[in-house]
């Protein structure tokens, strides 16, 4: 029998998968699961190749405005999120895509808080530990352009309409800035 935790994760990926349909229907982005990527591996002198699956991939890609987006979804019940070595693979990955241009970042369910937490992944591919704050605390993270951290709050975090915040906060901010210097 699969633990809470993977249980509590599936069921953040069927909300994802819900939101991501919505999206899709009204044509602001099309985000979709990774899947499993394969890799050939050389068997030695004269062998087989063998397909060895990718390991660490996050969990979505897609486009929203022109904007390549990648992102891994967690959840977790803890005060803090620490990354998994699985997870630092993961940024690592979103790192190389995040130095063309891309937006990435790692979507951190708090499950007694109900918050969504944004964490911005960059072109060193690294990421750090998150604090998360018990429900009636205030996150120490503020929202603001170019913000490494996005908090969504109650009821807007229940929604999972993360590409409303990433958009105002992330996307349009670059483009703003990106106008201005042309």
């Amino acid at each position: 029998m699969p633990n809470r935790q993977r249980l509590l994760g599936r069921d953040l990926e069927a909300r994802l998968e819900d939101r991501h349909a919505v999206y899709a229907d009204r044509g602001e982005a099309y985000i979709t699961r990774a899947g499993t990527v394969a890799r050939p591996i050389p068997a030695g002198k004269g062998g087989a190749i063998r397909w060895v699956p990718q390991k660490s991939l996050p969990d979505y890609i897609g486009c929203a405005g022109g904007w390549l987006i990648m992102f891994d979804a967690k959840t977790t019940s803890a005060e803090r999120w620490y990354p998994s070595a699985r997870a630092k693979r993961q940024a690592e990955v979103m790192g190389a895509f995040a130095a063309v241009g891309a937006v990435c970042f790692f979507l951190v369910e708090h499950r007694p808080s109900d918050r969504i937490y944004l964490a911005r992944v960059g072109a060193a591919g690294t990421i750090g530990r998150l604090d998360l704050c018990p429900a009636g605390v205030r996150p120490a993270y503020e929202n603001a352009p170019g913000a490494r951290v996005l908090v969504m709050e109650p009821p807007e975090a229940l929604s999972l309409d993360w590409l409303r915040v990433v958009r105002h906060w992330w996307l349009d901010f670059a483009c703003n800035l990106r106008e201005a210097q042309i």
